[in-house]
């Protein structure tokens, strides 16, 4: 099942009232839909960067244990309301499909688990991850391939206007 494809089922099963809950994302061996899915966005059309499911799928496999991604793909709904609880950025790489958060155990787990995911973009010969260590409820681990949609790292995108610090940051290899 392709992207758009996954996209189409969503909407046919929100109006049929089916759920996608426990199927797997296209070519994704360990990443299901539920995961990576914002609640907000049920039959509204979205796009994870595969080259995101990839990277995630193999350090999956690597660090030889599951990790919960606690959140993937968000609605700009649910963007503008997380800036306004908790002042996230106005332009996030989640609404466009380029990032995923994993939940982990402490801060050491979470530069660990940084380490694997930079070899394994080394390993699928991606540039390297933006990756950022947060403390919010336990740890996690924010982790994107957001420059991959624009021209200037091969996508088809310019930077959105008035965009000045996203041309600075949302480069490879950022970390915070």
């Amino acid at each position: 099942m392709t992207v758009l494809e996954l996209e189409k089922e969503i909407q046919k099963n929100e109006r049929s009232g089916e759920s996608m809950k426990g199927q797997k994302v296209q070519d994704a061996k360990y990443i299901y839909v539920n995961e990576i899915y914002d609640e907000h966005a049920i039959g509204m059309p979205y796009v994870i960067i595969p080259e995101l499911v990839s990277l995630f799928d193999m350090t999956r496999e690597a660090n030889g244990r599951p990790r919960r991604i606690s959140s993937g793909y968000r609605t700009r709904g649910t963007q503008d309301n997380l800036k306004g609880k908790f002042g996230k950025a106005k332009f996030s790489p989640h609404t466009m499909g380029a990032a995923m958060d994993i939940k982990t155990y402490s801060e050491e787990d979470a530069k660990s688990l940084s380490e694997i995911f930079y070899e394994s973009a080394q390993r699928l010969n991606l540039p390297k991850p933006r990756i950022g260590i947060r403390k919010y409820k336990g740890y996690f681990i924010h982790v994107d391939l957001v420059f991959l949609w624009f021209k200037s790292h091969g996508g088809g995108f310019d930077y959105p206007e008035d965009s000045e610090p996203i041309r600075i940051n949302w480069i490879p290899g950022v970390s915070w």
